[in-house]
């Protein structure tokens, strides 16, 4: 299933323009996904406005997939900014709901302002992927290597995930 959060003209050389679809839109859309199908997990990639963030947001919190992951597109491959300023300033409450986060460089540049410096961004994380890898047996999966424990600072939301709607 798809959720269309924003339409981008762009070729090799760069991007040409942005269009942000109306928020009412963007939940338009999540609500018609999320009321026919079972949400197994969720990768949110471009979000284009303060808007859009913050339907996602509400969205996330309403429906509560047991997997999110954040693709952030803050910027184009040829260093077009593709989120306002004031757009990020509301991130806080999204990536509360976020399992994991996949920036590249220049996002990871961005996202930095959110404990404001590298030493706590990368602590943080450390923190996070410590307590990932300490905590994966307790998902049983497989007789081998099993995946990281996403869920570790809180109840595994996919041990709650209802498999069937009535």
């Amino acid at each position: 299933m798809a959720v269309v959060t924003a339409v981008v003209a762009q070729n090799t050389h760069g991007v040409r323009s942005v269009h942000v679809p109306p928020a009412r839109v963007l939940r338009a859309q999540l609500d018609a996904v999320s009321d026919d199908v079972i949400v197994d997990a969720v990768k949110i990639g471009m979000l284009g406005s303060t808007a859009a963030v913050a339907a996602v947001e509400r969205w996330l919190h309403r429906v509560r997939p047991p997997i999110v992951v954040l693709d952030p597109v803050l910027h184009s491959s040829s260093g077009r900014r593709l989120l306002p300023t004031r757009a990020l300033r509301r991130w806080d409450g999204l990536l509360s709901c976020v399992d994991l986060l996949t920036p590249n460089l220049p996002e990871l540049a961005t996202l930095q302002a959110r404990f404001g410096d590298w030493h706590s961004s990368l602590l943080h994380a450390k923190d996070w992927l410590s307590g990932a890898l300490r905590h994966a047996d307790e998902l049983r999966v497989g007789t081998g290597n099993g995946p990281l424990n996403h869920f570790h600072r809180g109840t595994s939301a996919a041990t709650e995930h209802p498999r069937r709607r009535d």
